[in-house]
């Protein structure tokens, strides 16, 4: 998630002389669709905690949230055919916002998430980009 999505959005920023910090994060398409497939998530709204059914962050009771004792379950959006859809409107409507900035002498940080790295690591590996 990020702004601007659209090359639209992006012209607009660049018009108005906002010069954006650009970090883009790369994940394979396959993994991204793993990770979503492999998400559960507290049903109580108020809390939302996030689980994985790849051993990643497992609650320590099947299928009961940790935190707050609601049951956990799958969001609707991470099914993979919805996942799969969301990345061909990213290549189509967002990916190319890169391009323009790259185009516009925007300098852009690329951070490579294909390996599994976890909290303070990955914010060290972002830090250290910039």
């Amino acid at each position: 998630d990020g702004f601007p999505r659209t090359v639209a959005q992006a012209q607009a920023m660049l018009d108005a002389g906002v010069i954006p910090v650009v970090i883009n994060f790369h994940l394979d398409d396959e993994i991204i669709i793993e990770r979503c497939r492999c998400r559960i998530v507290c049903q109580n709204s108020s809390c939302g905690e996030t689980y994985s059914t790849d051993g990643f962050k497992s609650p320590k009771v099947d299928g009961i949230c940790d935190k707050c004792g609601s049951p956990l379950g799958r969001r609707p959006d991470d099914d993979p055919e919805v996942v799969k859809n969301r990345l061909a409107v990213y290549q189509e409507k967002t990916f190319p916002v890169v391009d323009l900035f790259k185009n516009n002498g925007v300098e852009i940080y690329h951070v490579d998430t294909t390996i599994t790295k976890v909290g303070r690591q990955q914010f060290a590996d972002i830090m250290n980009s910039l």
